[in-house]
């Protein structure tokens, strides 16, 4: 099984298999302006360490889940900033299952 990446205008979901990386720069080689960042999980205790550029990057969202109700999100661009961010998530850094969604501005 391999992630699933689905894209829409302003959206881009996520479908981790549990063992895939993830790269950003594979789909957007020059980033995006990411207005947000949302984590659902599919059981307790799922987690999702997003990093910025490669494996060894600096974290963006470090988040393990209490329950499957526990969505997580968090705002980036605020007000009028539009940097870019090239995002990496290492396979196994993201539980099977879980999905990320991506909104960009």
């Amino acid at each position: 099984m391999a992630n699933t990446t689905t894209k829409g205008n302003w959206v881009i979901e996520v479908l981790f298999d549990g063992a895939t990386a993830w790269n950003m720069a594979d789909h957007y080689p020059s980033g995006l302006s990411i207005e947000s960042l949302e984590f659902k999980p599919t059981a307790t205790d799922d987690l999702i360490i997003v990093r910025e550029t490669s494996a060894a990057g600096p974290r963006l969202l470090d988040v393990k889940a209490s329950s499957v109700y526990d969505s997580k999100i968090k705002y980036f661009n605020t007000e009028q900033s539009k940097k870019k961010l090239l995002l990496y998530i290492v396979g196994a850094e993201a539980s099977t299952g879980s999905r990320l969604i991506i909104t960009v501005k």
